[in-house]
């Protein structure tokens, strides 16, 4: 696992692109799968401009074709203390996208549209679905046993 870290322009700060970290990485001896624990998270303040949902994708491609098995997913929630800590900065605004279950991520994006991903889908929208604690019918049909 590797932090390429969660900045749009990483050259601007002297700094390697995702996609060089992974490649980096795959080619240490003996070859080992490849994790981004750190990509670029969308709609966070992050220094002096906020990440738009343009720029998580482009880093995920960049490090799949460089051979990572993945990367991880955040949620811009874990920055509130940055934003009470510089409350004069107009760089750090607030968290200004909901990010609905029915959208393009989620379960389309994974093919299901089982019980559990229909019932989070229906409660509302949410801010972080990956936090959700699924109602309990969705845990019902599951642990049904079948004779």
């Amino acid at each position: 696992m590797l932090q390429s870290g969660h900045l749009i322009d990483s050259t601007a700060h002297q700094l390697p692109e995702n996609y060089t970290l992974v490649a980096q990485a795959y080619r240490r001896k003996p070859i080992k799968p490849v994790l981004d624990g750190e990509p670029i998270y969308e709609d966070t303040p992050d220094a002096v401009w906020l990440l738009k949902h343009i720029h998580g994708p482009r880093a995920s491609p960049d490090a799949v074709r460089r051979r990572a098995c993945g990367r991880t997913r955040n949620c811009p929630v874990r920055f509130p203390a940055a934003k009470r800590r510089h409350r004069s900065s107009a760089a750090l605004p607030a968290q200004s996208t909901s990010w609905p279950v029915q959208g393009p991520s989620a379960s389309r994006a994974l093919g299901r549209q089982d019980g559990f991903w229909s019932a989070v889908a229906s409660a509302a929208r949410l801010r972080f679905w990956g936090a959700v604690k699924p109602p309990k019918t969705a845990w019902r049909f599951a642990s049904r046993r079948t004779s």
